[in-house]
């Protein structure tokens, strides 16, 4: 497991974060399943033959103190599940403004993901803007001054957040 040095680099925190397995992971995902705001990852552990099994792991995440986002998305005309469907979160943090995308997606290769998209916002206090780009009706609906550490739901074709 890499760290993002904010895009200059990266630093090896396999050992510090206790992720380091002996077995080969043929897939993963990451998702908040205890619902606090940041993403842990559970990892499908062993080999395609039944005789190569071992134990799923499951790494929590502690957090860190950091301010996040989780954006789940509901299509009326678009599909139901938003798939395709694009986010843009922009903040400013220490100063400088920056965009954060994520698109709607189960996943791909071994492992899959919620559709329900988290977003990290740093030391990040409000979300300048969120927009959200609708594939099949084409219409792009923006949210303005969003509060952080909040789970929120977007209908397509509504004009608020729910």
């Amino acid at each position: 497991m890499f760290l993002n040095r904010q895009g200059q680099s990266f630093t090896n925190v396999t050992m510090a974060g206790g992720s380091g397995h002996l077995q080969k992971s043929h897939g993963f995902s990451f998702a908040d399943v205890d619902n606090d705001g940041d993403q842990d990852v559970y990892m499908q552990m062993g080999g395609a033959y039944i005789s190569d099994r071992f134990n799923d792991a499951l790494y929590v995440n502690p957090g860190f103190g950091n301010n996040w986002l989780s954006v789940h998305l509901v299509g009326t005309t678009s599909n139901r599940s938003a798939i395709g469907a694009r986010i843009r979160v922009v903040i400013t943090e220490n100063g400088s403004e920056r965009s954060i995308h994520r698109r709607i997606s189960s996943g791909d290769n071994f492992g899959c993901n919620p559709l329900r998209k988290f977003t990290g916002l740093g030391q990040a206090d409000r979300v300048q803007r969120l927009k959200v780009y609708w594939p099949t009706s084409d219409q792009t609906e923006v949210f303005e001054s969003l509060a952080p550490n909040q789970f929120i739901r977007v209908v397509e074709g509504t004009v608020e957040v729910l």
